[in-house]
């Protein structure tokens, strides 16, 4: 990917077991550790029917949405409907000022069209993004991953790599 200087890469994942991969790891795991690039990992059972939905998961940090701007030349040539969607797993009840603070964080970052905003609730953050894809039937999901040392990936796992674990 370096020496191309590629923009995606695109990879399959084998379908072994959860405990297989979350104790020896993943060729797709690394890679989304360590890619310079954006990586799309295809589920063993995966059936393409286009991607005119993409759910975009994001903690609407600066960083977070800063790199949701990689997603828009696909969005674009594709023309996908991006929906961002924020799992809050602190709050009990999302206010008004709530939506209008994500709203407006996500136009001063993105311009594109076609965008929806979603902040849910759930006390963990996979299954809320579980629920939320199970109701809105999206085609694709696209997460920031956020590089940690080897401390942290042992006390805090990545949400992207158990995402990346068991998704559909």
């Amino acid at each position: 990917a370096l020496e191309k200087k590629a923009s995606l890469i695109v990879m399959g994942t084998t379908g072994k077991g959860k405990l297989d991969r979350a104790l020896i790891g993943s060729n797709a795991g690394r890679t989304i550790r360590n890619a310079p690039c954006m990586v799309m990992v295809i589920p063993p059972k995966a059936i393409y029917k286009g991607l005119d939905k993409i759910v975009y998961a994001t903690d609407l940090t600066a960083d977070n949405l800063k790199h949701a701007k990689r997603l828009l030349p696909f969005c674009k040539k594709l023309k996908s409907e991006l929906l961002f969607l924020n799992v809050d797993n602190k709050k009990s009840k999302i206010t008004i000022a709530d939506t209008k603070n994500a709203d407006a964080k996500i136009s001063n970052v993105i311009d594109y069209i076609k965008t929806s905003e979603f902040i849910i609730t759930d006390s963990d953050i996979i299954t809320g993004i579980e629920y939320f894809l199970k109701y809105n039937r999206a085609d694709c999901l696209s997460v920031y991953t956020h590089h940690k040392n080897i401390i942290s990936r042992i006390f805090d796992p990545s949400k992207s790599r158990l995402l990346s674990l068991h998704t559909t």
